[in-house]
């Protein structure tokens, strides 16, 4: 299990792995990390159905070193991100997410308001990053 780890200040921005042999656990903490040495938050996962390959999605934070939006690759086992695919720099999106059709790949994120709703929303065509 994956998800985004963190403290109530915002000031981790990890990205936590726990295991277990049962889906409904019981899990065991395995680490709470750094992806490649980045910031993490708004974590999301996808698993292209056609390849086998799976992806990290997070942004990198809030600060001005920040604000992009990372794809990246998971080890073949996915006990951690081996490479970055694609980086959106300086988009200051969060929530992504990766829609995936028969013939297409979609990015999906909405502006950085936080808590708050906003109306913007932005989508990619990804077929040339995750080489179709």
């Amino acid at each position: 299990m994956w998800w985004h780890a963190d403290d109530d200040k915002y000031s981790w921005l990890l990205q936590g792995l726990a295991t277990s042999d049962n889906i409904a656990g019981p899990y065991t903490f395995v680490d709470a990390t750094s992806p490649l040495g980045n910031w993490s938050q708004d974590f999301g996962a996808f698993t292209d159905y056609k390849s086998g390959n799976s992806y990290a999605l997070y942004s990198n934070g809030d600060s001005v070193e920040g604000r992009d939006v990372y794809l990246s690759k998971f080890n073949s086992n996915l006990t951690a991100v081996e490479e970055v695919t694609y980086r959106f720099p300086k988009y200051d999106f969060e929530a992504p997410t990766i829609l995936q059709t028969e013939n297409s790949y979609y990015a999906l994120m909405s502006h950085k308001t936080g808590y708050r709703p906003n109306s913007i929303f932005f989508s990619i065509l990804l077929g040339d990053v995750l080489r179709i």
